[in-house]
């Protein structure tokens, strides 16, 4: 059971570009693909950015939204990760989602990274060990809110 990840799925925002769509309970939507991860508002927000269940035009601008870049600080010690098939996984670039404490959850993504979410801000880290050094925001790579 999950404390703010309401459920995950996989999506097909276009142009046979899938992304990982997180949807949380406070009603925000976290999408990641192999590039970025980019916290919407609302669904309503999410579903017009990404042109789910649309047109191919786009209403909004997914990067108008608060981004995590994830071309930056890969973790090239983990690269098995992603070898992990695809029908053992979460969704497409989550491999798995757990909370670690009452106020977190983690996903595991399949290059290694974590992120962490909680009920006011999403944050990236560079591995398991780097979260779990005194759970720290300090020690993330990046935060968006």
């Amino acid at each position: 059971m999950l404390n703010h990840i309401e459920k995950i799925d996989t999506v097909n925002a276009g142009g046979n570009c899938l992304i990982d769509a997180v949807y949380l309970k406070s009603g925000k939507v976290l999408s990641i693909s192999d590039e970025c991860a980019i916290l919407a508002p609302s669904v309503k927000e999410f579903d017009s950015a990404w042109s789910i269940n649309e047109s191919d035009q786009c209403d909004d601008d997914p990067f108008t939204y608060p981004t995590l870049d994830l071309t930056r600080h890969f973790n090239f010690d983990d690269l098995e990760l992603s070898e992990v098939p695809k029908n053992q996984r979460v969704a497409n670039f989550i491999i798995s989602a757990w909370s670690e404490y009452p106020d977190c959850d983690l996903l595991l993504l399949d290059d290694g990274r974590i992120l962490c979410v909680d009920s006011s801000c999403v944050c990236l880290y560079l591995n398991y060990a780097r979260f779990s050094d005194f759970n720290n925001e300090d020690r993330a790579i990046d935060c968006i809110a």
